[in-house]
């Protein structure tokens, strides 16, 4: 992904948005070079290309 940038040359980020849906944490937005995805077992096949991106941060903690 190569972020969008704002004016200043810093990231753009989305903050308290329904684009990030990690709570706590930013959505940086910009652009997929490609995303492939294939999954027979459900029908899907894609190759996209220059579409819009979205990427937040998190982490799996085990409970315990």
């Amino acid at each position: 992904m190569t972020a969008y940038r704002g004016p200043g040359g810093r990231v753009t980020t989305l903050h308290e948005s329904i684009f990030s849906t990690i709570p706590g944490s930013p959505a940086y937005v910009g652009k997929a070079e490609r995303f492939v995805m294939r999954e027979p077992a459900l029908g899907i096949d894609l190759d996209l290309r220059g579409h819009n991106a979205i990427q937040g941060v998190f982490r799996f903690e085990h409970p315990g």
